[in-house]
Order: C-alpha cells, then sequence, then structure tokens
C-alpha cells in the first residue's frame, strides 16, 4: 500500500499511548481531557474531511503542546477547509482569514497575504 497518512500515524499515536485495549469508559472518561482532545481529532483527521471544525481543542494544554497540536493538524489536513474556534488570547499567525464575533455577530473580518510559516 501507499504511505501511511500523517492522520493514521496520529490516531495510532493517540491510541499505543493509552493502549488498544485500555477501557477508556463511557466517552473515554478514564482518558485525560489532552488525550480525549488528540484522540477526538486524530479520529476526525483519519476520515480525510473536506470540512474540519475545531472548537477549542488545545484549550488545557500548554503553550508548547498547542503549538505542536496545530502544526501537526494543520499539516494533516492540507487541502481541507479548517475552522478553528479559538480562544480570545490563542495564537492566530497561522490562519489565512480571522473571523470574529462579538454577541453572534461579526464584528471583524481579517484576512492575511498568506499564512505565517
Amino acid at each position: 500500500g501507499g504511505a501511511e497518512s500523517r492522520a493514521a500515524r496520529g490516531l495510532r499515536a493517540a491510541g499505543l499511548e493509552v493502549g488498544l485495549e485500555c477501557q477508556v469508559g463511557g466517552a473515554g472518561a478514564r482518558l485525560s481531557n489532552a488525550q480525549r482532545q488528540k484522540l477526538a481529532l486524530a479520529r476526525a483527521l483519519a476520515k480525510n474531511p473536506r470540512l474540519l471544525v475545531v472548537n477549542e481543542a488545545t484549550q488545557g494544554l500548554d503553550g508548547a503542546a498547542q503549538a505542536r497540536v496545530l502544526d501537526g493538524v494543520l499539516e494533516a489536513a492540507a487541502g481541507c477547509l479548517v475552522v478553528w474556534v479559538l480562544p480570545p488570547d490563542a495564537e492566530r499567525g497561522r490562519f489565512e482569514r480571522l473571523l470574529v464575533f462579538s454577541e453572534g455577530r461579526l464584528a471583524r473580518d481579517e484576512s492575511a497575504a498568506a499564512p505565517a510559516a
């Protein structure tokens, strides 16, 4: 077969972190928040979606872990439209377009010439 996709490798890594035979409980109750977040992202990416909506997936992770998750997801989702909901204090430089909503309405629309490397 072809080369294993980054998403598949991420899913495997997330599974191996807790063990493939591990009883994770209802809705992953026995996993840490970070493990649940990583596993949910890996499962979504393994489906090779055309659209990926990510809602504060790095909340609760330290800055270095947030950057690694963001980099990994954006790399694995190349060619996919990614809508990433960020907390107000999050790094925004990796995104082509920033939409800021306030009280349910679009407050600001910022587009960049190209995403930061």
